[in-house]
């Protein structure tokens, strides 16, 4: 095993990008977090999480996502993954992270909707990409009711 590093690239005054390098497991949490703490700076509205050097994620890895994923949206950040392979991308999709955070297959993909869309969601998007209330994350991010 081999415990993940993070690096951080800006590219643009307003989106930031982590590549996860590694497995990402319980022992790369404060480095997950500590990543996604410096490319939140000021300013920061899309943070993008590179997984395409991503060698193994485990259950605890899902629930480091969870919690970016309630810094994010606190902070009032959109989240955004690319280069799952298609494993990863079955994790996901059984957490139902997919229906939570952004992904696209690449990188220029996920850039392109960084950039097009550089502000912060709209509450009625935001409200659209929540979970199902009966869903695990769904009972983390209630809907509203109006």
């Amino acid at each position: 095993m081999h415990t993940a590093t993070m690096s951080i690239r800006r590219i643009s005054s307003t989106a930031a990008i982590v590549d996860v390098d590694g497995d990402l497991t319980q022992a790369s949490e404060d480095a997950l977090l500590t990543a996604f703490g410096e490319a939140s700076s000021a300013g920061t509205r899309t943070v993008l999480l590179n997984f395409s050097l991503l060698a193994y994620m485990n259950s605890v890895a899902i629930g480091q996502l969870v919690t970016l994923l309630m810094r994010a949206r606190r902070q009032g950040r959109r989240l955004i993954a690319y280069g799952l392979d298609q494993h990863h991308h079955e994790l996901f999709s059984l957490a139902r992270l997919d229906g939570a955070i952004e992904v696209y297959d690449s990188e220029s993909d996920a850039l392109a909707a960084a950039l097009r869309f550089p502000e912060i969601w709209a509450p009625d998007a935001a409200q659209r990409a929540r979970p199902r209330a009966g869903h695990a994350l769904g009972r983390l991010f209630p809907r509203r009711m109006s």
